[in-house]
């Protein structure tokens, strides 16, 4: 009898089985797969989350495509773009919820037996882009073909331009394009002169390089700090968290900053962006888990002053942000009551305008294999991607046979363009 009582008490305090619709899967960018997983330890049933890292773009298509494998909830390390609200709306989603959860640093970094660098933001437009100014006041876009970083400054090493970068499916990609590719075009008053008036030129002049001196380096980011230990003239570009956990890696200094939570949070260090959730404002009907997500990501254990989340590198206020409902049909945000922890109204001014101004830049991309956090082998991952980072180039290759071979520059130009007669110009009406 007392045997039966006992088996009787462990049912009874034992853990309950999750549903199927307990059952949350997380799809987005891999800036933000360490912080989700590490905050499932305040969730009722650790395991109720599946964290997948295929990208911010790749995570929100996915979310507001409506189908029944899709997330319940995207991560993604910029804010959400117009067409991708609109996307939601034609899909039968007609209010998201966004859940500011932090700010990170893009991070520039190299392995500690690197010669040091360190680089302006004109230095990386310069290094990464692939067509730049012919001359300071020469606004005719030519190839770039800088191979080594002493060719971009003089005063910077003799050491090869290697730059493994996020793909297009990333949001740490687009934050890149943003405040630093086309930051660095700017400084050249010539393009900076047409950004209006000639847009198609400029979003030109702001496309990453297609030659192997940048390599994709996949949603992978723990597995691309990781290659810096092997490939030594390399430099990484990925989160901050990353460059905590990872051993015999550094930063480099951004016009003379380094990147520390102090300077994240100050906006002193120029490739700073805000991490965001998103979901269906139906999931968070009844005790959804979604919900406890949501609030989880904004406990004070979580992003309070020593807590854990902060402890990574994660940058917050020390309390949690307010949520925002965004209408998607009307194509904006507007800030309202949120349903999930009720913390009131809140607004992102900067970057919903610079998502809004930029929403059209970039290629869809399809959606990627999914790679879970849980799954082992980044040391490996390293490895190869170390050893074959001229052959993932082989791809860029392909794609530059479509692009043009001419030198070009805006049709305003074209009067004065005499002294070029020996060259082919086309005005970016022609493309």
């Amino acid at each position: 009898m007392n045997l039966l009582l006992l088996a009787a008490a462990a049912l009874l305090t034992s853990p309950s089985p999750i549903s199927s619709q307990d059952q949350v899967t997380m799809e987005g960018s891999s800036t933000i797969a360490p912080y989700a997983r590490a905050m499932t330890r305040l969730l009722r049933h650790p395991e109720m989350l599946t964290v997948v890292q295929n990208g911010s773009g790749t995570g929100i298509a996915r979310l507001c495509s409506g189908r029944p494998l899709s997330p319940q909830i995207a991560a993604s390390s910029r804010p959400i773009k117009p067409r991708e609200i609109e996307r939601c709306a034609a899909n039968g989603i007609e209010t998201l919820v966004e859940k500011p959860i932090g700010r990170d640093g893009i991070v520039l970094a190299q392995s500690v037996k690197a010669k040091d660098l360190e680089l302006t933001v004109r230095d990386l437009y310069l290094a990464t882009a692939n067509y730049i100014p012919r001359a300071e006041d020469d606004c005719v876009l030519v190839k770039n073909n800088k191979v080594k970083w002493k060719d971009v400054r003089s005063d910077l090493p003799d050491r090869e331009i290697i730059v493994i970068g996020p793909p297009r499916s990333s949001g740490t990609r687009d934050v890149f394009l943003e405040k630093a590719v086309a930051v660095g075009a700017r400084s050249f008053h010539c393009l900076a002169a047409i950004e209006h008036s000639s847009p198609d030129y400029f979003a030109k002049a702001t496309k990453i390089r297609l030659d192997s001196h940048w390599v994709d380096g996949g949603e992978q980011d723990e597995a691309v700090a990781q290659t810096l230990r092997y490939v030594r003239d390399a430099i990484g570009i990925f989160g901050y968290a990353y460059l905590v956990d990872v051993k015999d890696i550094e930063a480099i200094p951004l016009d003379g900053v380094e990147p520390t939570v102090e300077t994240i949070a100050s906006g002193e260090y120029e490739l700073s962006r805000g991490l965001y959730l998103y979901a269906d404002k139906r999931s968070f009907e009844g005790d959804h888990p979604v919900a406890e997500i949501y609030r989880a990501f904004g406990s004070f254990g979580a992003i309070g002053p020593g807590g854990f989340l902060t402890e990574m590198g994660l940058v917050t206020t020390g309390h949690a942000s307010p949520e925002m409902e965004i209408d998607t049909r009307k194509g904006r945000p507007a800030p309202k009551k949120a349903p999930a922890s009720g913390h009131g109204e809140g607004h992102h001014g900067d970057e919903h305008q610079a998502a809004a101004s930029h929403g059209n830049d970039h290629h869809e991309t399809p959606p990627l294999p999914a790679a879970r956090l849980n799954s082992g082998g980044h040391g490996e991952s390293a490895k190869v991607m170390a050893a074959s980072h001229h052959e993932q180039a082989s791809h860029h290759e392909e794609e530059a046979q479509h692009e043009t071979t001419t030198h070009e520059e805006p049709a305003e130009h074209h009067e004065e363009a005499g002294h070029h007669e020996t060259e082919s110009h086309h005005s970016p009406s022609g493309h």
